[in-house]
């Protein structure tokens, strides 16, 4: 059980994001010692990978509770409990994967090619939904040529594959008798296997060889198309507000602005909520597209003559009857036309809604802080002008909404150039969930093959490169902007 308590531990602490080449190295210790683990069991099985899950959410979510409480308006005891609950839920993943090892350790050829549990792990993250969809193989960002296989490979398989061959290496250290008893590896019955470890240990070497031959020539393509790219001089501006207002707005943002516009910035973003009043939208007469009134930016006195797209809050009147409350991005071109906006499609329980609140209107009492928004149904690009001559497609994804691929593949087969994240993560406070958003949004790059811009409020403001590389960030709880040519891929 020590064994197995400190792989938790160790994974958790490799999400932290604060060095991803450390993360990356912690992560692999654990994976390992996970496998050790998992060999030595002999009995409950399932409830100890349910301790592994339990204690892992517990040491990297822990500042979840306190979010609760800012976020939702929750009691701290309720908050708390509520917290405790997330940990439990989301840990029986890993009785369902006990199962399925159970299940597969019954099958031959799983079982003597090693793959039963990289198998029934893999499954589980695959097809059971989590709120935060963490991988296995999450903190190995940093090793490019192996996180460069995400471009043709759901995150699950990487897992499924970075088991196995851990698998395989503790038959290796056996055959080699290193540390055998050290590290619990118990012999095989050689006459039960059927398949020599030779020939496992030789595929497991030439997937190795393949996977990370893969990655050297698909990052050597996609320098290749960086530097043959078109660059945009992108401003992010990161504003550090405080969740209790006392810092300005407007005129953080106005000096801010102005500072990005001295250093050539072509396109400035402004991060989730940046304008924090509701924008009124009203139909386009000519296409019947919907928009906001060019007029109410200008009376914020941030116009420009630089393009630029923000993240605020706006709503509808349908009929004149109901209306529809959306968490919201808005673009406009370099001469202040209205571009285009995007709405979030994926909210936050219990902070942008409450849910079965129209199930048991009650529940509104334990959480009155909670939103009530509607879901957005926009899964196109913004398109802006930058000049006279030169237009770009924005991908939009808001907050939470960098941490699902489905997303940002859509925006990209619907011709993004370059996925921008509007984030304000200020409510959770000064923890490591800014590094931890940061990382689980890493990913995208990879995945879609496109720059991601993230302008968050409080950080962790970043550009990150298809290589899972952070070329450029500002530092979290700072104020400041950042500048960087951006290449259009």
């Amino acid at each position: 059980m020590i064994l197995l308590i400190t792989s938790a531990i160790l994974f958790a602490i490799s999400t932290f994001g604060n060095n991803l080449a450390l993360n990356a190295i912690e992560c692999l210790v654990a994976i390992f010692l996970l496998v050790l683990s998992i060999n030595k069991i002999k009995t409950k099985l399932c409830y100890r990978l349910f301790v592994w899950g339990v204690t892992a959410h517990l040491v990297a979510c822990y500042w979840l509770t306190d979010t609760l409480v800012l976020f939702g308006g929750f009691p701290y005891p309720l908050a708390l409990s509520l917290f405790i609950l997330f940990c439990i839920v989301s840990s029986i993943q890993l009785v369902l994967c006990g199962l399925l090892y159970k299940v597969f350790q019954r099958q031959t050829f799983l079982q003597k090619t090693l793959l039963a549990f990289p198998l029934a792990w893999a499954l589980t993250e695959q097809f059971i939904p989590r709120l935060f969809p963490w991988h296995l193989a999450l903190p190995l960002i940093s090793w490019n040529t192996f996180s460069a296989t995400a471009s043709v490979l759901p995150l699950s398989v990487l897992s499924f594959i970075i088991l196995w061959w851990f698998e395989i290496l503790r038959i290796m250290l056996k055959r080699l008798s290193i540390g055998s008893r050290a590290l619990h590896i118990e012999r095989l019955n050689r006459s039960s296997l059927k398949i020599p470890e030779k020939s496992l240990i030789a595929i497991s070497c030439l997937s190795f060889i393949a996977i990370n031959g893969f990655g050297y020539w698909h990052n050597l393509q996609i320098t290749n198309k960086i530097d043959a790219s078109d660059k945009l001089n992108i401003a992010v501006i990161q504003a550090n507000l405080d969740i209790n207002g006392t810092k300005p707005i407007i005129p953080t943002y106005q000096h801010l602005i102005q500072e990005a516009k001295n250093l050539d910035a072509e396109l400035l973003i402004l991060p989730e909520s940046a304008i924090n009043t509701w924008m009124r939208e009203t139909r386009n007469n000519y296409n019947d597209d919907w928009e906001i009134d060019t007029e109410l930016i200008k009376r914020f006195n941030i116009s420009t003559d630089t393009a630029f797209i923000f993240g605020g809050a706006s709503f509808r009147d349908m009929d004149f009857q109901n209306e529809m409350y959306f968490n919201s991005v808005f673009g406009f071109d370099y001469n202040i036309e209205f571009a285009g906006l995007y709405h979030k499609k994926i909210l936050m329980p219990f902070g942008e809604y409450l849910p079965y609140e129209k199930t048991f209107p009650s529940l509104r009492s334990f959480s009155p802080q909670s939103g009530n928004l509607d879901k957005g149904v926009i899964d196109i690009p913004i398109k802006i002008k930058v000049d006279d001559k030169r237009t770009i497609s924005v991908g939009i994804l808001i907050c939470y909404e960098d941490l699902i691929p489905s997303l940002a593949k859509t925006m990209k087969n619907n011709g993004a150039d370059i996925l921008v994240n509007f984030t304000n993560d200020v409510w959770y406070g000064e923890s490591v969930a800014q590094s931890q958003h940061n990382l689980l949004a890493m990913w995208r790059t990879v995945e879609t093959g496109k720059y991601l811009v993230r302008a968050t409020n409080t950080g962790l403001s970043s550009i990150i490169s298809p290589l899972g590389k952070i070329d450029a960030s500002i530092k979290p709880f700072q104020e400041g902007v950042l500048v960087y040519k951006v290449p259009l891929i």
